[in-house]
């Protein structure tokens, strides 16, 4: 509902375009960093979560145990290696 709200109001292009003019040098790094951030959460609203969650036959909180786990770590160590990124290349 919000991603539609932001698209028809015009405000999604609003908001990136003041935060690429802001970024300057930076971009990428924002870019990798919000990347990694949501590489954790986004295993809801993928269609293979779902597709494997009914596949294995088992319930949504066993599920969400399971791959939640995995795309944090995931999400983590992206975050790390954007840090560090971020502190060699500065």
């Amino acid at each position: 509902m919000l991603d539609k709200l932001l698209e028809e109001s015009g405000d999604a292009e609003c908001l990136a375009r003041t935060l690429l003019d802001n970024l300057g040098a930076r971009r990428a790094h924002w870019v990798i960093a919000i990347g990694a951030g949501s590489i954790g959460w986004a295993h809801v609203t993928d269609s293979a979560f779902w597709v494997v969650k009914e596949y294995l036959n088992v319930s949504l909180s066993e599920a969400l145990k399971k791959f939640t786990g995995g795309t944090v770590v995931a999400s983590l160590v992206a975050l790390l290696a954007t840090l560090l990124l971020n502190y060699t290349l500065g």
